[in-house]
């Protein structure tokens, strides 16, 4: 997250963070985020489905939600794999 707000510094990054498991605060520090306080998996999905872009690892979860709401998602794969505009692309279907 850090290193896609370093590589682009004219735009005002904000990230949605969902987890199925316990978010701890502390490792966003640095980060401009907010999260849907206990809200469920479907609240998560639709809020995932309304962000600009997706950056994900490569769930099903993650793909509803880019097919869904028509978003571009990178789905990663490496802890520190670096993201790229031209690396996003929306799911056209699921199957």
């Amino acid at each position: 997250m850090n290193r896609y707000v370093e590589d682009y510094p004219n735009d005002n990054i904000v990230f949605f963070v969902s987890s199925n498991e316990k978010i701890n605060p502390q490792l966003f520090n640095d980060i401009n985020y907010f999260i849907l306080n206990n809200n469920g998996p479907i609240n998560d999905l639709y809020g995932l489905s309304k962000c600009n872009k997706i950056i994900a690892p490569p769930s099903t979860y993650s793909r509803w939600a880019s097919f869904w709401g028509k978003k571009p998602i990178c789905r990663i794969n490496k802890k520190n794999e670096r993201v790229y505009d031209n690396d996003f692309n929306v799911i056209e279907t699921i199957f």
